[in-house]
């Protein structure tokens, strides 16, 4: 018995066997689809463990980040609020270096010779949220690994909070350059 779309099926004999494999292979699959409406689709993060102070020591000495707080902007009819100027942006993406570092770092375990520099954009909205992450930028040679760590990256920037601002103030576009050694 299957229960498809409110429905209950049931199917029986030998050619049920090979239709509940079909199904089953169908609802894999169009589970992992992306979204049709055209609308861009951020996975928030499963809840994970925290990671230890010795992580993170082990983190730190095995990668390093460069983020060049002059790389950060801010654009947009809020920008000028002093809750999304360039300043109180930057404040937010130097509390999560490490976060972001995270991502580089599990992959690079994987592969030491992972190197890389990815010009983010995010979009903030009034209420605070991060509506929107795209790469505007991105070279780390042919290593297949990028892909995980702007994955990685594109969801940690999507649990990042800022202040609300007026809603009259409208989406502000904010942007970062990281470089990973």
């Amino acid at each position: 018995m299957y229960n498809y779309r409110g429905k209950m099926i049931k199917i029986r004999g030998a050619n049920g066997i090979v239709i509940s494999i079909f199904l089953i292979i169908f609802l894999v699959i169009s589970a992992g689809c992306p979204k049709q409406d055209g609308k861009e689709d951020i996975q928030k993060p499963e809840k994970t463990e925290k990671t230890s102070t010795d992580d993170l020591d082990l983190m730190r000495k095995e990668t390093s980040i460069d983020m060049n707080q002059s790389t950060i902007t801010a654009e947009g009819k809020g920008a000028t609020t002093k809750e999304r100027i360039q300043s109180a942006i930057s404040e937010i993406v130097v509390k999560n270096k490490d976060a972001i570092q995270y991502c580089y770092w599990v992959q690079k375990r994987l592969d030491s010779t992972l190197k890389g520099r990815v010009v983010v954009e995010f979009t903030i909205n009034p209420a605070g949220e991060v509506i929107r992450v795209i790469f505007r930028k991105s070279s780390w040679g042919e290593n297949k690994l990028a892909v995980e760590v702007e994955r990685c990256i594109k969801n940690v920037i999507s649990t990042w909070k800022f202040d609300p601002i007026d809603p009259n103030g409208g989406n502000v576009s904010a942007g970062a350059t990281y470089v990973f050694d």
